[in-house]
């Protein structure tokens, strides 16, 4: 999954390497109301007045269909809460081989994607996001927190915990602290 075009696009990508004839099934589940384009390759989901659409790139004579958001006949029975108001956007194709698609979500201004670009060819656009300029820090062994436990007979000795980044700081990095504690 990637963010593209300033964060107005985003790409669910797959690829796949198959053995032989494979049932492939993709699924979003929604509440949003959902219309098919004619050649059901583009789906336009539209829910409290806010439209997203779907494009699908691969998969050639493949299409989205809308479906009931409920196990698929094959599935392994199971005691389900009815999805009540949610349906199921869906790709089913018949693929054997090399196989990549991508369903792209956009705001629907402007021409849909048509071009699969493979994985391995995504960039990030602009400077890297993150350089580092010294080597990384060392972590000391950890103390055994076993000791005191079956043959030797000494007391366990708890090691206190270190404060959050003091490892990357006594390295002479910058102490880094969560933001989220608790």
């Amino acid at each position: 999954m990637g963010l593209f075009a300033g964060r107005t696009r985003v790409v669910v990508q797959d690829e796949l390497e198959l053995g032989g004839p494979t049932d492939l099934w993709w699924f979003v589940h929604t509440r949003a109301a959902i219309a098919l384009s004619a050649d059901h390759r583009t789906a336009v989901l539209t829910q409290n007045g806010k439209t997203v659409r779907a494009t699908l790139l691969g998969l050639p004579g493949a299409g989205f269909s809308v479906e009931a958001a409920a196990p698929l006949p094959t599935s392994p029975a199971a005691t389900n809460t009815p999805n009540i108001g949610i349906q199921r956007l869906t790709v089913h194709a018949t693929a054997s081989g090399a196989t990549s698609f991508a369903v792209v979500f956009d705001d629907g201004n402007g021409p849909a994607d048509d071009v699969l670009t493979p994985l391995d060819q995504w960039q990030v656009p602009g400077p890297p996001l993150a350089s580092v300029d010294r080597p990384p820090a060392t972590a000391a062994a950890a103390p055994n927190p076993c000791k005191g436990i079956g043959s030797d007979p000494g007391p366990a000795t708890p090691a206190a915990p270190a404060a959050p980044g003091a490892e990357r700081a006594a390295a002479g990095g910058p102490a880094l602290t969560p933001a989220f504690t608790g």
